[in-house]
């Protein structure tokens, strides 16, 4: 059975500041940069912006990569190594923990200069977005909710590590953890915005196990725990915290990242490879090849699922194309402005464009063979052609007025076999979000 938590004292806990602009404390540099990253503490996807930030320790600054080019757009000095990255859903800022010097930095997502600070007397390390100035932080003194606009911050799991891995619901209602106490891995939960919420927690593992990432189902019914120590993922029950299944990623397990749908996880064991993980099967999934080693904790699935941005050992971030038919746009759809769509794939190649409500799993093959959407709302859109060029444009415009301002739903491709007339591979799903201007 789970076990309750304890609730640490907080007034000694934190020492909040508003600290001002100063030097090395981040900013955009407009000399030539070096793109190279030898050493990367993490890596984190940007919708808005289709890019990628990356944690460079070995430069002390955050680099800004394009997630389907891998090309070097810009970077942040900031004199002191860099952790833990997060960012806001509207694109506005960037979170960038400084465990050395204690802080959080606050960026200015478009131009990466520094908009305030946030301090503490503990390190603070991996970080999590809640909503507005809110983040959710892994510290030396246990997981703490801070509010980097207000200058507040509280404790909600006292006993959560220095190494603990972060994901909310959907909602961001509620957190998940996994992180080491002694030998053992522990995952626990809170709902930090229920004042008094006691801390459930369970210990899944006791092998001096580090987890190296965490994902919560797109239903927030299961989670997905990485282990390096074990190499393997732990699938966990959400709500009991229960551990119902044990997956082994062989050889070992260095690296992994989920898609926005939570329907395929990326694992790398260190050398030039990466295995796609069906997260309802855990098998059949593809393997990818990589142009060098991919590092530890040196993947990201960009926005669109198209992309695979690694971290390479020859200190270049690249990128894995996971499909060989895809679906090329932006995201966010905008009202009132048109939307593109590209599907790319071989030249006069048939395919079905399909839309759904919600991820799932729809099966139509082998289980490599799936849809990342929920049957009972997947609808077929059209079918069409590939021109001679391999590709097809699709446009359209969703009013204002319509209401949908704030909804989500899904889209995706099959493309047939030209040699069995039969379906092939999917595209990658792309998780549409509307949004008003």
């Amino acid at each position: 059975m789970p076990q309750r938590l304890g609730l640490a004292p907080i007034a000694s806990v934190f020492l909040l500041t508003a600290a001002a602009a100063c030097s090395g404390g981040g900013g955009s540099s407009s000399q030539a940069v070096n793109p190279q990253v030898v050493e990367s503490s993490a890596m984190v996807d940007d919708p808005a912006r289709a890019r990628v930030y990356v944690a460079d320790v070995s430069h002390q600054r955050l680099v800004v990569f394009d997630a389907a080019t891998a090309a070097f757009l810009d970077a942040a000095n900031f004199g002191s190594r860099p952790e833990g990255i997060a960012r806001d859903d509207d694109g506005e800022r960037v979170f960038v923990s400084l465990p050395d010097r204690r802080r959080v930095e606050v960026l200015d997502a478009a131009t990466l200069t520094l908009q305030k600070e946030f301090a503490l007397n503990s390190a603070m390390h991996d970080l999590s977005w809640r909503d507005a100035g809110r983040l959710v932080v892994a510290t030396d003194v246990g997981l703490l909710l801070i509010d980097v606009d207000n200058l507040t911050g509280r404790t909600i799991i006292a006993d959560a590590g220095p190494d603990a891995r972060i994901v909310h619901d959907a909602a961001h209602e509620r957190v998940w953890c996994a992180f080491t106490r002694g030998s053992d891995l522990v995952v626990a939960t809170v709902s930090p915005d229920v004042l008094g919420d006691v801390p459930v927690e369970s210990v899944i593992a006791s092998n001096l196990d580090v987890p190296i990432g965490i994902a919560l189902s797109f239903d927030g019914t299961q989670l997905f725990i990485g282990s390096a120590f074990s190499s393997a993922l732990f699938v966990v029950d959400s709500a009991t915290l229960a551990l119902t299944q044990t997956v082994p990623v062989l050889p070992k397990l260095t690296s992994m990242t989920v898609n926005r749908t939570v329907t395929r996880l990326y694992a790398s064991p260190g050398d030039a490879t990466a295995q796609e993980i069906p997260l309802d099967t855990f098998t059949g999934g593809a393997q990818l090849s990589a142009p060098a080693e991919v590092v530890p904790n040196g993947t990201v699935v960009d926005a669109t699922g198209a992309s695979l941005v690694v971290h390479l050992a020859d200190s270049t971030i690249d990128t894995i194309r996971p499909f060989e038919d895809r679906l090329v746009g932006a995201p966010i759809l905008v009202t009132d402005q048109t939307y593109t769509l590209t599907v790319i794939g071989s030249p006069s190649q048939p395919f079905t464009l399909a839309a759904a409500a919600a991820p799932g799993f729809l099966e139509y093959a082998d289980p490599r063979r799936f849809l990342d959407m929920d049957i009972a709302t997947f609808q077929p859109l059209f079918n069409s052609v590939l021109d001679a060029n391999g590709e097809f444009t699709f446009t359209t415009v969703i009013s204002s007025g319509a209401g949908l301002a704030g909804a989500s739903f899904l889209m995706q491709a099959i493309v047939v076999d030209p040699n069995t007339g039969q379906p092939g591979d999917p595209t990658n799903v792309m998780a549409l979000r509307v949004v008003n201007p």
